[in-house]
């Protein structure tokens, strides 16, 4: 009888309900400490991902840099392989000596661009903003007169203005010259800083090399792990959403940079014939801050405006008009030219990316915060139409635009109605 007990009591301590119990009671457990570890050493961990970022940014850039450049690339290596293939017969190294030729040309592109805007815009900005540090104190001296002799007969108004302006003037005659002297004060730690970027830099080009050269290798391995780990349908399901994810990032963000430089130098070249101050300086900051969906252009309109309100309050006005023209002739001809319907969302959903990203990252949660949600809305859009399908529902939004929902029927007695009734 002991000998019986003692078969029963260790079967039940092997059966597996019981192993599944306590493996799920562990895993609750370890959540929950995890989770109480995370909010009480938020600073500490903040401070971690902040070092392993700096430890990896020459990996970082070297990953946007072969991602900015992948296109070209790309390009490059579909005409490349052709010529090494079909018409030298180079079977076996010809895919290869058309990849290396391919990132060459692109890397040596991208540089080029790089070098030709900095070489161009770099100068002039500097003098535009010594200049403006310079001209700027005067200006304010002859809108305060102008005021002053057009606001006459309200004098309260006139005061408030003057004073205002005044603080304006003090500002720039002591405050921004107190930081140009700053800034004079940690060159040194500046040149430093910009040594330690530009090893960066060199390193990432490095990186960005490697990662073209073998991009196909490491997608397949990162496939591998994916159907190693995870059941069939699952990563095939997870394969989909990063290509539709790639797709709709690269789609926007090389679509919004060469849309963001030619309003820039559209910009420099309307500002230029219209004979207006700070050309170079103007058409920088309204090119950069294009790059930010619908509220950039307002932005750079908002911060160069006044600047130019200044020198002659004419001339802002006509500022303000080209750049509401410039920015028509953007969201209605070119934008959508460029980009197409690269998000698929609606203005709404685009608007509501952008506060959202906004608010929790800052500037750069607005640039990416677009391509981010639309990515959001793709896999909840496609989970709604998978649920739909298996309920044999109607898919189409249009369907569910009635007063009842008792309108809303299954796909066959739809058709079976429609029939019906016809």
């Amino acid at each position: 009888m002991n000998n019986n007990n003692q078969v029963k009591n260790e079967k039940k301590k092997l059966d597996p309900r019981y192993i599944k119990t306590g493996f799920a009671a562990f895993l609750v457990l370890a959540a929950a400490m995890l989770v109480y570890f995370l909010f009480a050493e938020i600073e500490t961990i903040k401070n971690g991902i902040s070092n392993i970022i700096i430890i990896l940014q020459p990996i970082i850039i070297g990953f946007i840099i072969a991602y900015l450049v992948n296109p070209t690339m790309m390009f490059f290596d579909k005409y490349l392989s052709r010529l090494f293939i079909d018409r030298f017969k180079l079977q076996k190294s010809g895919s290869r000596i058309s990849r290396g030729f391919a990132i060459f040309f692109a890397l040596l592109l991208f540089l080029l661009i790089i070098t030709v805007l900095l070489w161009m815009v770099v100068p002039s900005l500097i003098d535009s903003v010594i200049s403006l540090a310079n001209t700027l104190p005067d200006q304010i001296d002859g809108v305060i007169v102008w005021i002053t002799q057009f606001f006459e007969q309200n004098e309260q108004l006139s005061g408030i203005m003057t004073a205002f302006l005044d603080y304006e003037k003090d500002w720039i005659e002591n405050d921004l010259m107190n930081v140009a002297t700053s800034w004079a004060g940690t060159v040194a730690s500046g040149v430093v800083k910009t040594a330690g970027f530009l090893w960066d830099l060199v390193i990432g080009i490095i990186v960005a090399v490697y990662l073209l050269i073998s991009k196909e290798t490491f997608k397949a391995q990162f496939k591998k792990i994916l159907f190693a780990f995870m059941p069939k349908k699952t990563a095939d399901g997870t394969v989909t959403v990063l290509r539709k994810s790639n797709e709709v990032f690269s789609g926007f963000i090389n679509g919004k940079l060469i849309d963001s430089l030619i309003i820039g130098i559209l910009c420099f070249i309307g500002v230029s014939i219209l004979d207006m101050p700070f050309a170079v300086l103007v058409s920088v900051i309204v090119g950069v801050t294009n790059i930010i969906p619908v509220f950039g252009p307002y932005i750079g309109g908002v911060v160069c405006t006044p600047l130019i309100l200044l020198v002659d309050p004419l001339k802002g006005l006509y500022f303000v008009i080209f750049v509401i023209l410039l920015q028509a002739f953007d969201g209605n001809i070119l934008g959508p030219k460029i980009l197409g319907d690269s998000t698929g969302l609606s203005p709404f959903w685009v608007v509501f990316a952008i506060v959202l990203g906004g608010g929790l990252f800052g500037v750069a949660g607005m640039i990416i915060g677009v391509p981010l949600f639309a990515v959001i809305y793709y896999l909840v859009n496609e989970s709604v139409r998978y649920q739909l399908k298996k309920k044999q529902l109607p898919i189409e939004t249009a369907d569910y635009m009635v007063e009842s929902s008792y309108e809303i029927m299954p796909k066959e007695e739809n058709s079976d109605e429609k029939e019906r009734t016809n």
